[in-house]
C-alpha cells in the first residue's frame, strides 16, 4: 500500500511538472509572435542562441531596441565618432547612448555611468518606452517609481504582466511584448498611434506596417481607401466564418458598423464595406455620409464579438 501510495504522488508530481512545462511553452510562443513581427522591421534581433526570451536583457539592449522602434538607429550611428557621454559604455554602443541622451530618452543612472551591462528593470524600460509616446517624467507625467502603474493605465502593458512585473524580473520576452503593443498606442494628447507617426515620418514603411498585426483569425482587412469610402474584408482560411456581432470601427472618430448576426464569410469570400457616394454599392453600409478622415491617420480596426481585435489596416 505504501509502495502504490509512493507511485502515485510521484504521477502526480510529474504530471504538475509536464504541465507547468507546456505553460511556459505556450507563453514562449506566444511572445514568439511579438519577437518575429519585431524582428521583422530590425527592431528586435536574436544571437545565435535565437530570441533568448527567457533572459533578462541589459540597459544597452533595451536602449538599442527602443531606438530602432523609432526609427532612429541610423540617426544614432551618426554619433559613432563622437565622444562618449558616459565612461562604461562599449565602443558599438556609444551611438545609442549618445543619442539616447541628447534626445531626452536616458539620462544614465548617474556619475556619468549609463550601466550599460547592468540588467534592465521594468520601470526603465517603461519609462523608455513612456517617453517614446511623448509623456515627460520631468514635467510630472509620471514617475520612474510608478512607470509600470503608469504603463499599465495607458495600456502599454497589460494586468497579469503587471502583477508578474511586481515579483519577477523583466525578461526579454517582455520587451518584445510591449514594444509591440506600444506601436499601437496613441501618442500624448494625440489621435495618432506610434506606428502611424513613423510611417508619416517615412521611418516605417506603410505595406510594412500592414503586416505587423497579430492575430490568429483568418479575416483581414485587404484593402481601405479612405477617399473613395470603402472598405474590404476576405476570409482568408479554408473554413467558414461566422462574423455576426463583429464590429468594424474608424478609429479617428470610432464610427462603428456591425455584421448582422448570422452573417457568415465563405473561404476567400470578400465582403465590402461603403460609405458616402459609395453608400449602396457594397455589401453592407457602414454609414450614408463619409466616415473616412482624409486630412489625418485614421486606422481601420475589425473587433470580434468579444471586443478583442482580428485585423487592423494602419493608414
Amino acid at each position: 500500500m505504501k509502495n502504490m501510495s509512493k507511485v502515485l504522488l510521484v504521477s502526480v508530481i510529474l504530471t504538475m511538472l509536464l504541465m507547468n512545462v507546456m505553460i511556459e511553452a505556450e507563453e514562449t510562443n506566444e511572445f514568439e509572435i511579438y519577437a518575429d513581427k519585431l524582428s521583422s522591421i530590425n527592431v528586435f534581433k536574436g544571437t545565435s542562441n535565437g530570441f533568448e526570451l527567457d533572459r533578462s536583457p541589459t540597459r544597452l539592449e533595451g536602449l538599442v531596441m527602443l531606438i530602432r522602434l523609432l526609427g532612429k538607429e541610423d540617426d544614432a550611428l551618426v554619433e559613432s565618432n563622437m565622444e562618449s557621454v558616459f565612461t562604461d559604455v562599449p565602443s558599438w554602443g556609444i551611438p545609442y547612448t549618445n543619442y539616447a541622451f541628447k534626445n531626452g530618452l536616458s539620462k544614465g543612472i548617474g556619475n556619468n555611468i549609463f550601466g550599460a551591462d547592468q540588467s534592465l528593470d521594468a520601470q526603465s524600460y517603461h519609462t523608455f518606452l513612456l517617453r517614446a509616446l511623448g509623456y515627460d517624467d520631468s514635467m510630472g507625467d509620471f514617475n520612474w517609481n510608478e512607470a509600470n502603474a503608469f504603463a499599465l493605465e495607458k495600456g502599454i502593458i497589460g494586468k497579469n504582466t503587471y502583477n508578474d512585473l511586481q515579483t519577477k524580473p523583466l525578461l526579454r520576452r517582455h520587451l518584445a511584448q510591449s514594444s509591440y503593443v506600444s506601436l499601437f498606442i496613441n501618442k500624448k494628447d494625440t489621435e495618432k498611434t506610434l506606428i502611424n507617426t513613423l510611417v508619416e515620418s517615412g521611418d516605417i514603411d506603410a505595406t510594412v506596417a500592414n503586416q505587423l498585426e497579430i492575430s490568429d483569425s483568418q479575416v483581414k482587412i485587404i484593402d481601405l481607401d479612405k477617399e473613395a469610402e470603402y472598405v474590404k474584408i476576405q476570409n482568408k482560411g479554408s473554413q467558414s466564418i461566422d462574423i455576426g456581432g463583429w464590429t468594424m470601427v474608424s478609429e479617428k472618430g470610432y464610427q462603428t458598423f456591425v455584421f448582422p448576426t448570422g452573417y457568415v464569410l465563405e473561404p476567400n469570400q470578400i465582403c465590402t464595406l461603403t460609405s458616402g457616394k459609395l453608400k449602396d454599392t457594397g455589401d453592407f453600409m457602414m454609414a450614408a455620409t463619409t466616415i473616412w478622415n482624409n486630412s489625418d491617420s485614421d486606422n481601420g480596426i475589425l473587433l470580434d464579438s468579444s471586443g478583442s481585435e482580428v485585423s487592423r489596416w494602419v493608414d
